[in-house]
């Protein structure tokens, strides 16, 4: 997905968009999708306060607090931040030391996350995927370190802190040390004077940032001391956030002025524009998780068609089953796929198949659709029209349609969001529509009529890690997906700071 664009009303008013443009209207504090012939903007559910982040180049960016005394010298204490690596290398997210005494928070060119407190503490964890954000914590009582990676303890260390009286604190890189400048982007900074459970780091994730800071009861009661600093690097209104614009001043978001700056050019890092969160989401675990939508005059569609989704891979192995209605064997309506060379494939009845030429990408969200008109099929991979091919008849069948498999096999590995099936042809301008948000409601934003259309959670209240044993038809036509088996239950992933 490319960058959102800020501007305020006026000069949203003033542009000459496209079809399927998208841009935050700063004044609304909303996202508005061009239609072709008017902005339109989008439901509460859209709006978010998220909107930045900094990019750092690894080579000579990075923001300080200067020399501090008091401040960040603590033990306990917990620092997070989210953070996307653009290069594999020591990429260092917090830093205070004098010589190899003080703290240091480093994601290791072995993907390692490394807590450094006068020796060195490396977790095994795996954070080697590039362009991905990852939500990285690291807690001290003063005898224990924790690490947390996307909400979850990865494992703890015993560890004697080694304090400084002074020393320079810095966001994103070391003081003085290229190799360890930051490579990439990083939002949502905090640190704190108090040691923060388990389920407070979680609920942190969840949210995507500690926002409010009303989040858990350990730091509810007393945040203004407990938070020393909080850095949302360009959502504070105090900020002024443009879009790539170079930055001297972070503002301190904890209220206790403790602002991160950089006063050299060369080494200031640039606003980056921030595309929004997902909501919810179904994980499926490519073994035996599925949904089911009972054959219905609805989803049997001969003649003209188009199936869309949003997916995100998590391996190319096999094939990966989107939806299918079709027997275990002989008859099929259609089935959408992706091969083992990560391609997105249509089937019909008979068993014939086409394929585009593209190949997805694993760890990455694409939008995905195709359309058949008049037997001709278009295939488009995030709103961009790929390789098209003819002779495939869309004839109907009596058999059920699931969604992340084949029927008994083809089990979908990864994530799958907004899931929808029409029974016409899509525009291409519409299918642009359908890419340009993860988050756009297909009925009421877009002005589309689908049959069926599963926005995986949204409209079912799911919590993240929740089983999903039904997924609401929001097209209205009561075509839910269903799956009563227990072990065969997808789960709700709730995605809070993705894209950029």
């Amino acid at each position: 997905m490319s960058d959102l664009n800020v501007h305020t009303t006026a000069e949203i008013n003033a542009l000459t968009p496209i079809t399927g443009d998208l841009v935050i209207d700063s004044d609304l504090n909303a996202v508005k999708l061009y239609d072709g012939t008017a902005w339109k903007t989008f439901d509460s559910d859209i709006v978010f306060e998220n909107r930045w982040g900094v990019s750092l180049d690894g080579v000579n960016d990075y923001l300080s607090r200067g020399t501090t005394t008091s401040e960040f010298n603590y033990w306990p204490f917990s620092a997070c931040a989210w953070v996307k690596q653009d290069t594999v290398k020591n990429n260092v997210i917090f830093y205070r030391r004098t010589g190899i005494n003080g703290m240091q928070i480093t994601i290791l060119n072995s993907g390692q996350v490394q807590y450094y407190g006068g020796s060195a503490r490396n977790f095994s964890a795996n954070v080697t995927s590039l362009n991905r954000w990852y939500h990285i914590a690291i807690t001290h009582d003063g005898s224990d370190v924790i690490c947390y990676i996307d909400g979850q303890s990865v494992g703890s260390f015993s560890d004697t802190p080694i304090p400084v009286a002074s020393a320079e604190f810095t966001v994103g890189g070391h003081p003085t040390d290229a190799t360890r400048k930051f490579s990439g982007s990083i939002d949502e900074a905090a640190f704190f004077n108090t040691t923060l459970s388990a389920a407070d780091i979680t609920k942190i994730y969840n949210s995507g940032a500690p926002t409010d800071l009303t989040l858990a009861a350990s730091y509810d009661t007393d945040r203004t001391s407990n938070l020393k600093g909080y850095w949302k690097m360009g959502d504070d209104s105090n900020d002024s956030a443009t879009s790539g614009g170079s930055i001297s001043t972070i503002t301190d978001s904890s209220g206790n002025g403790n602002d991160v700056t950089q006063s050299t050019a060369s080494s200031q890092p640039t606003f980056k524009a921030l595309a929004q969160s997902v909501g919810t989401t179904l994980s499926f675990d490519g073994s035996n998780d599925y949904l089911t939508v009972t054959q219905n005059s609805d989803i049997n569609i001969t003649g003209d068609l188009t199936v869309s989704a949003w997916v995100r891979l998590s391996q190319i192995s096999g094939y990966n089953a989107v939806l299918t209605k079709r027997a275990v064997s002989g008859s099929m309506n259609y089935q959408f796929t992706i091969n083992s060379s990560g391609k997105i494939g249509l089937g019909h009845s008979g068993g014939s198949w086409v394929y585009d030429t593209n190949s997805l990408t694993v760890d990455t969200w694409h939008h995905v659709a195709a359309t058949v008109s008049s037997g001709t099929v278009q295939f488009y991979i995030d709103g961009v029209a790929k390789s098209s091919d003819t002779g495939l008849t869309i004839t109907g069948d009596t058999n059920d349609l699931t969604i992340g498999a084949t029927v008994g096999y083809n089990y979908f590995s990864g994530t799958i969001n907004e899931v929808a099936i029409f029974s016409t042809a899509l525009s291409t301008s519409d299918i642009t529509s359908l890419a340009a948000s993860q988050t756009a409601h297909i009925v009421n934003d877009l002005s589309l009529s689908p049959v069926a259309y599963y926005r995986m959670g949204e409209d079912d209240s799911l919590t993240d890690g929740a089983s999903a044993s039904q997924i609401t038809d929001a097209s209205g036509n009561g075509n839910h997906a269903t799956q009563a088996t227990a072990a065969n239950q997808p789960t709700a992933s709730i995605e809070p700071i993705i894209y950029v």
